[in-house]
């Protein structure tokens, strides 16, 4: 039995969401932390608007290209209470942080 499973591994769905998701993992981190720094200087006022709509567009743009890196082999199933949660998080990251 574990053979089988052993074979069967490789080509179940959730072992090629698993490896696109911890390669992605990375990217989508640097970004977090880019915003974050960005959003002091955006909550200072230090920034013109311009450049606050520059830097949102990049990050979006820099999501884009690294979602379509690693899951264009793989695609991620819908999960609205996973969603939920992650909203309501970052609800109260934001309260808390800034």
């Amino acid at each position: 039995m574990s053979q089988v499973v052993t074979a069967l591994k490789p080509l179940l769905p959730y072992e090629s969401r698993r490896k696109a998701i911890s390669a992605l993992l990375p990217e989508l981190t640097d970004l977090w932390l880019t915003a974050g720094r960005n959003w002091l200087k955006v909550s200072k006022g230090k920034l013109p608007e311009e450049e606050i709509n520059d830097l949102v567009f990049d990050i979006r743009q820099k999501k884009e290209a690294a979602t379509q890196k690693h899951l264009t082999s793989t695609s991620l199933p819908d999960n609205d209470g996973c969603l939920d949660r992650a909203k309501e998080k970052a609800k109260i990251y934001f309260r808390s942080a800034y």
